[in-house]
Parts: structure tokens; C-alpha cells; sequence
């Protein structure tokens, strides 16, 4: 296959300024390569960067369940407890902003070390303590450290292909929250992701290869020693099975960074609709709920919300990476923060809100409140590609002056050079001079 071949097996070529030039600064023909990874490697590599991403969601929601439980074994009010859910949206949001920015410029395979240490002994402490002081502390931890991978599961995309996907898979780990918390008790949730997260930092922390552009530019780069990962044992191991498992990964290489093609209005026009689905499915959700009608109500509109609201708040995310190409993880970041932190500002405010309007008024407002600020999306549409052609641009005009500055640095060392040159030339003629004068005395 065409795309496997590495196009250092096609002989030598010299290496592009990828860190001065990201992809959405060159115009993409049929036959430039994007990354040297082969399409098995990078589906092998994005499946691994999404399901590093699992743990951010699994973290949050697996807890869930264990939330009764929780506030009566440690002796606290379930609003106490509740806040628990809301510093860990708080610490989600804030800390992909630090972790990304370090990945950007450190690269990927380093940040993911950090964040799994980090992760796997808030797991190990949250499994053995029983005060909710260290409950308080020990989920900011862990947020901490779980939060930072769906930052870079979308840098690990934007390396190594030009559009991505991302699916999430809260409704399962809800399922095995429920399951463990009554049948083992809620310690046993931590337990849970401290096993699965050491068994999944392992292979890891040995395979995963380093992805970084400004690091390893389009892969052809040899990384810094630490992060060279035996990605050939890993290529041999479970090539055989990576067409099938990762092909839900799959994405084609034609180029998606064009200058001139409308990925705002391509975007947006699918998440608007979802968008609309889901304010509408919240304010229904609300009146079910305050007429507390069957069951079969609440649970058809919660997957109408889940499916409509993820759908849209995906496709947002594509969008962000495909303007940013150049920092994908720090994009991501930017985008994670906002909705982490009014996630946290609505789970602390719709319990009083529900009490004081009930619950019908209050998820009414919620959605009204989302739908007040939906305008700004049709403003991107029209606007949209506008701004990131003057975008493209002044970056370019910003990289050409660099490169002007770099070449009159350059020209006036050698100018320098030469005059030392010349000097020092003119300081041993007129040492041979004196001599002579001398042996003629």
C-alpha cells in the first residue's frame, strides 16, 4: 500500500521547519506527506491517545454512583459530597491549560508519564483513605492528572493527521460505577482505575512513540533518548489486529487545511441543529422531571441530551484542532477549561435552583441561557474563515520578517568574520614591515 512506505525508504530529503510552518500555513497537494508514521502506526497511536482520553470521563462519571454511599460511610451531608463532583470540574478544566502548553513544547510521551504518575497515586490514595479532607484533595489529584490526556488525545491527532475523531464512553463507565459500588463498596471504584490506569501506563510508558511536531517533527525526527518508545515491538506484536481496532480511528489523508474552504460553516452547521435538540431535550428533561412522570420519560431524554450535547461539543472540538493546527493540545485545552468550569458553576447551582423555581423553571433557564449564546456560532459561520485567513496571514508575514531577522543576523556575522579577517590580515603585514626595517638598520 501506497501510504504504508516511509518516505525515508524513497531515499534522502530534506527535513521542512515543522514548528515555523504547521499544516494550515502550506498548501496540501496529493502528494505531500503529512507524517512519516505508516496508516497502521498512526491508527495504532491514535487509538492508544483516545483511550489514554477514557480516563478523564471514566474518573468523573464511575464516581457517580458511589455518591450515597460515600456521604454515609464518611459521616457528611450529600452537599458536601456534591462538592467533590464540582472541584474535580474546577481541576479538570484548569489543569489541561498547564499540561498542554508543556506537551506543545516537551512533547506528548513525556506529558502522558506525568499525567499517569500523577493519576495512579490519586487512585491508590483515594483507595485507601477514609476522611473526606483527603476525598477533597486526593480528586483534585486525580482529576489533575486524568484531565490533562483528552488535551493530548487531540494534540496526538492534529500530529499525525490532518482531521480527528473522539468518542466518548461515560455510559459504560456509569454501568461498572453502579455495579462495584453495591457490590463491593465505593472503595472499590478507585481500585478499579488504579488497576486499569497501571495497566494501561505500562504498555505506554514502553510503546507509545513520541508525536510532537515541534519534537519530532513529521516523525522522521529522532526524539531526545528518553522518549524513544520500542514502537517496533509494538508495530510487530499487533499489527495483524490494528486494522480492525483501529479502524474506528481511521482517517482519510487528504488534506483538510485549506485556506479557502469554509471548515467553520462545515462544522458549525452540524452542531447547530445538535445543539438546538439538546437546549430542547434539558428544558423537557426539567418538566418530566418536576411532573415525575414514568421512568421510560426521563431516560429517552437523558439519551436525547447525551447523544445531541456530546455529538455538538465534539464537533466544536474538531473544529477548534483544525483552526489551531499548530497547538492542537493547547486549543483543546482552551476549549476543555470553559466547559469544565460552567460544568462546575451548574452542578453546585442547580440543586438551589431546582429548590427555589423547581426543577421544570430551572432547567428551563439552564437551556435558555445555552440558547442565548447559540448567536455566536452564526457569527463564527459568517465570519469565520475571514478571521482565520487573516490569521494564516499575519502568522506568515510574522515567520517571514523571523526569517528576514535570522538572514541580517547572519549577514552581519560574516560581515564581522571578514573584518576580523581583514584586520588581522593588515596587523601581520605591518609586523613584517617593522621586522624588515629593522634587519635594514
Amino acid at each position: 500500500m501506497a501510504n504504508d512506505v516511509r518516505p525515508s525508504e524513497l531515499g534522502t530529503h530534506d527535513q521542512p521547519d515543522f514548528a515555523a510552518k504547521p499544516p494550515s500555513e502550506r498548501h496540501a497537494t496529493a502528494d505531500e506527506v503529512y507524517s512519516v508514521f505508516t496508516v497502521t502506526e498512526k491508527k495504532l497511536i491514535i487509538l492508544t491517545g483516545l483511550l489514554a482520553g477514557f480516563f478523564s470521563p471514566l474518573s468523573s462519571s464511575i464516581y457517580m454512583p458511589a455518591l450515597n454511599t460515600i456521604s454515609s460511610d464518611l459521616h457528611v451531608s450529600s452537599a458536601k459530597i456534591n462538592l467533590s463532583v464540582t472541584i474535580y470540574l474546577i481541576v479538570q478544566g484548569v489543569a489541561p491549560m498547564m499540561i498542554a502548553g508543556f506537551s506543545d513544547s516537551a512533547g506528548r510521551r513525556l506529558a502522558y508519564v506525568i499525567c499517569f504518575t500523577i493519576y495512579i497515586a490519586a487512585n491508590l490514595g483515594l483507595a485507601l483513605q477514609n476522611n473526606y479532607a483527603a476525598l477533597m484533595v486526593l480528586r483534585c489529584l486525580q482529576s489533575g492528572g486524568s484531565s490533562g490526556t483528552v488535551a493530548l488525545a487531540n494534540g496526538v491527532v492534529g500530529d499525525l493527521v490532518t482531521s480527528s475523531e473522539f468518542q466518548g464512553f461515560e455510559t459504560l463507565s456509569l454501568v461498572i460505577g453502579g455495579l462495584l459500588s453495591q457490590t463491593l463498596g465505593w472503595h472499590c471504584v478507585f481500585w478499579f482505575l488504579l488497576i486499569f490506569a497501571r495497566a494501561f501506563f505500562l504498555p505506554l510508558l514502553f510503546f507509545f512513540p513520541e508525536t510532537c511536531r515541534k519534537v519530532v517533527g513529521d516523525g522522521s525526527v529522532p526524539p531526545p533518548t528518553l522518549s524513544i518508545g520500542a514502537t517496533q515491538a509494538l508495530q510487530d506484536s499487533i499489527s495483524q489486529s490494528s486494522v480492525y481496532v483501529g479502524s474506528r480511528c481511521w482517517v482519510q489523508e487528504t488534506q483538510q487545511y485549506l485556506t479557502d474552504f469554509p471548515i467553520e460553516k462545515a462544522g458549525l452547521q452540524v452542531a447547530l441543529p445538535l445543539f438546538y435538540i439538546g437546549a430542547v431535550s434539558v428544558i423537557a428533561y426539567g418538566w418530566v422531571m418536576n411532573y415525575k412522570v414514568n421512568l421510560a420519560g426521563p431516560i429517552i431524554l437523558l439519551f436525547l441530551m447525551g447523544y445531541s450535547l456530546t455529538a455538538a461539543y465534539q464537533v466544536l472540538n474538531i473544529l477548534m484542532v483544525d483552526i489551531y493546527p499548530e497547538k492542537p493540545a493547547t486549543a483543546t485545552a482552551a476549549s476543555n477549561i470553559v466547559r469544565c468550569e460552567l460544568g462546575a458553576v451548574a452542578s453546585a447551582v442547580i440543586v438551589p435552583m431546582s429548590d427555589a423555581m423547581g426543577r421544570g423553571w430551572a432547567y428551563t433557564l439552564l437551556a435558555l441561557i445555552f440558547i442565548g449564546y447559540s448567536p455566536a456560532l452564526v457569527v463564527v459561520i459568517t465570519y469565520g474563515m475571514r478571521w482565520r485567513k487573516a490569521k494564516l496571514e499575519k502568522m506568515e508575514t510574522h515567520a517571514q520578517e523571523k526569517e528576514k531577522k535570522e538572514m541580517q543576523k547572519q549577514q552581519d556575522l560574516e560581515k564581522r568574520m571578514e573584518g576580523g579577517k581583514a584586520e588581522g590580515g593588515k596587523m601581520e603585514g605591518g609586523g613584517a614591515h617593522s621586522r624588515a626595517t629593522k634587519e635594514k638598520d
